[in-house]
């Protein structure tokens, strides 16, 4: 990947990048059954879809699945579809945004994103194309970048919370103004709660309230992930002190909102979601946060607690908790 910075060897990074996309996106392509949403919700609704009946309400997902329908009537095509353009929305902005393309890719697989990728499938690619478009933000392209963003909210709704994110470009990242902010989130937790549950109640998401995902609970384990990410990102902020990044401080201030949106997970149902949505940038942040710190034996061991944090939490959700219905994986070779 480091040939990226020679123009001789154009090609031969072409083909690095293209070799290190194919492996995850085959596997992701040729799933069945492999998601926790795969049989429960994408299939049923798949069927229901072309078929005249329920749709989901983002038009561009389900114009996917009508699409798929003309080729198969089976949806292993819709769900390998879907995968392929969600890795290539993740793998272009991997390797035309990331400081190091290599270990972006390593922190999609072990920090669980690209797991997820393989369940709530929708607003997967939704995120894919909001990380790809945010390199319009970093050049302030507004046009651009909200022709994306809107291309997001058709395929999951909840990508409109990308559309304040262009406007907040800017802001430093002060560690003593987010501790206050996060002291601050918690204190008002008690107030915020009727006010937040009265306003769900007002839109078409009350369901929520009522069914499984509005007793869910607070969320301990997630949220004590994130934030000691977020506090060993704060070490690498600190650390590199001197260094004006805009774009740092970007991610930086989207992975703290993604730390108070799990913070009243027991409030907000499918708060993870909306967490999801914020820190879907750390393949990203993480390389910038090691690039601040300048002794490269603290910088090694920085990144060793990164990957510790990572390979427990992914330890934790797929082989002691299940989590993700990743495992055992099956082709759609096996139905044929």
């Amino acid at each position: 990947m480091n040939t990226k910075t020679y123009p001789a060897l154009k090609n031969s990074y072409r083909i690095l990048a293209f070799l290190s996309f194919v492996p995850l996106t085959v596997i992701a392509a040729l799933r069945y059954n492999v998601g926790t949403d795969y049989d429960y919700v994408y299939t049923p609704f798949f069927y229901s879809i072309n078929s005249g009946g329920e749709k989901f309400n983002e038009v561009g997902f389900n114009l996917i699945n009508q699409i798929t329908y003309l080729i198969s009537e089976k949806p292993f095509l819709m769900f390998a579809v879907v995968a392929i353009l969600t890795l290539m929305f993740m793998f272009l902005a991997f390797y035309e945004q990331s400081v190091n393309v290599c270990m972006s890719i390593y922190i999609f697989v072990v920090g669980l994103f690209y797991f997820n990728s393989l369940n709530q499938i929708r607003q997967a690619l939704a995120m894919a194309i909001a990380v790809y478009a945010m390199k319009y933000l970093w050049r302030r392209e507004p046009i651009k970048y909200f022709l994306f963003i809107l291309l997001a909210i058709s395929m999951h709704t909840s990508a409109i919370i990308y559309i304040p994110i262009y406007f907040i470009y800017g802001i430093r990242a002060n560690v003593k103004a987010h501790l206050i902010f996060i002291i601050c989130a918690i204190v008002a937790q008690p107030v915020l709660k009727g006010v937040i549950q009265f306003v769900i109640s007002k839109t078409k998401y009350a369901w929520y309230l009522d069914s499984i995902f509005g007793q869910q609970g607070f969320s301990i384990i997630t949220f004590a992930f994130i934030l000691v990410t977020l506090l060993l990102l704060y070490y690498c902020q600190l650390a590199g002190k001197d260094k004006e990044d805009r774009q740092f401080d970007l991610m930086l201030n989207m992975f703290l909102f993604g730390v108070c949106f799990m913070l009243y997970s027991a409030i907000i149902p499918q708060a993870d979601r909306l967490t999801n949505s914020m820190t879907i940038i750390t393949p990203f942040i993480v390389p910038k946060a090691l690039l601040r710190i300048k002794e490269k034996n603290r910088r090694l061991v920085m990144f060793f607690l990164f990957s510790f944090f990572f390979i427990l939490k992914l330890l934790h959700d797929i082989y002691w908790q299940g989590w993700y219905d990743v495992i055992p994986y099956e082709t759609f070779f096996s139905q044929i």
